[in-house]
Parts: C-alpha cells; sequence; structure tokens
C-alpha cells in the first residue's frame, strides 16, 4: 500500500512537470499539492511545489473561488491570495528533510525578503553564506551575490527604523523598544539613543554591500549597489 503511494507520488510530481513546461503553474501546483500528500517525506517534491507558488506570486497571485461562489456572485476575481507563507513553508519542509543546503537557504532568504521578514531573510542568507564558503570551490560571483542581499536586509531594516511608523515590530523582534528617542533593550539594561542605533544597522549594511564588491569587483550591481549606499552613508554619518 505504502510503495502504490509512492508510485503514485511520483505519478503526480511527473504531471506537475509536464505542466510547468506547459506554462500552466496553477495546473501543475495542484499535481505538487497531491505528490506532498502522498508522499510528505520526498524533498524534491516540497521543492517543486515551493518554486511553484513563487512563480504563481511573480506572475500575479492567485485567485481563490469556487463555482458556487461563482454563481452566487460571491467571488471577488480581483482578490488575490498570496502563495509567498506557503511557498515558505515548503521550502521550509525540504530544509528539515535535506538539512541546510546553499540553495535551500538562499531560497529561504528570497522569499523571507519578500515577505518582508528582513531579520529572518538576513539569516537563511548569513546560513548560505557560510556554507558556501566552506565549499571546496567558492563561486566568488554567488558569494558576492549572497553578501549584497544581506546587505539589502540591513538596509531594508534601516529604512524602516529611520523612515517609517513601523518601528515596533521590527525592533520586538531585535529584543528592542524605544522610548523618549533611546532604543532599549528588553531587560531595560542597555540604552542606545536612536541615532547610533541606526548607525550600527547601517554599519552593517555598509559592511556587507562593501563585502559583495570586494569579492566580485566585476560586478555592476555590486559595485553600483556599494557606491549608492556609501554615499547615503557619508552624508548621514
Amino acid at each position: 500500500m505504502f510503495g502504490n503511494k509512492k508510485k503514485k507520488a511520483e505519478k503526480e510530481y511527473r504531471k506537475g512537470l509536464e505542466k510547468l513546461s506547459e506554462n500552466h503553474s496553477l495546473w501543475a501546483k495542484s499535481h505538487f499539492e497531491n505528490a506532498v500528500e502522498l508522499d510528505p517525506e520526498m524533498a524534491k517534491y516540497w521543492w517543486q511545489l515551493g518554486e511553484c507558488l513563487l512563480d504563481l506570486e511573480r506572475n500575479g497571485g492567485v485567485t481563490m473561488f469556487t463555482e458556487r461562489m461563482l454563481e452566487e456572485g460571491r467571488a471577488d476575481l480581483n482578490k488575490k491570495i498570496s502563495q509567498l507563507p506557503y511557498s515558505y513553508d515548503c521550502f521550509k519542509n525540504v530544509q528539515e528533510l535535506d538539512g541546510p543546503t546553499i540553495a535551500i537557504c538562499e531560497r529561504l532568504g528570497l522569499v523571507a525578503s519578500e515577505l518582508e521578514d528582513h531579520l529572518s531573510s538576513i539569516g537563511h542568507y548569513k546560513n548560505a553564506y557560510d556554507l558556501l564558503q566552506k565549499e571546496p570551490q567558492v563561486n566568488d560571483e554567488q558569494l558576492s551575490g549572497i553578501a549584497g542581499n544581506i546587505g539589502v536586509g540591513y538596509g531594508e531594516i534601516l529604512h524602516i527604523l529611520a523612515f517609517t511608523n513601523d518601528t515596533e515590530k521590527i525592533l520586538t523582534q531585535l529584543g528592542y523598544y524605544e522610548k523618549d528617542g533611546m532604543i532599549i533593550d528588553g531587560l531595560g539594561e542597555k540604552k542606545i539613543p536612536k541615532k547610533e542605533f541606526l548607525k550600527q544597522t547601517a554599519d552593517q549594511a555598509l559592511f556587507y554591500y562593501k563585502q559583495a564588491y570586494d569579492i566580485f569587483p566585476s560586478s555592476e550591481i555590486a559595485q553600483k549597489n556599494y557606491d549608492d549606499f556609501r554615499e547615503f552613508y557619508e552624508k548621514n554619518w
């Protein structure tokens, strides 16, 4: 019985790949979902489902409705359901099954960034960076890209803290809160003027942008990101 399920799962997986090759991502999604339901221990099924969901998100998202909703006029065809949280969960399942690899850490970093969970994104990209450095032959271009993505994460956190009213959430995630222009840790033992706290975050962003450029100086993207952020940094600190 179990072997039969595994065969059915592989068949669904291959049907999903076939639909993807025909650019039918929504149909492919259904097949990959069947595959992971039949054999949830197969990492490649979760990976492909995560990729499929990411592709759907980037191509406008998914509208969820039933035939009955259409008949009753209750279907809002303009309301999209984000596939990113589901995609993230799929890639987390891959990591649990196969362990942390460079590819899965990069994917988790990407999806976390698109979910605007910048702290998690930084953590995943740092894991990918560390794993890549341990490789016998390091791909400098890839390493530079990962370092740049870490810089982007710190840059996004800096933007939230300096220019938006959404600071409470990110400070809570960091273990701090703000009061009277001071950033205070959860125990109330460490107090930092907000401007200094922003500078510390900017220092992290600048460090990784510079690292991305130093690792692969022929990258125009790495050079532009470093030059632009360095200019911003020098104007403000």
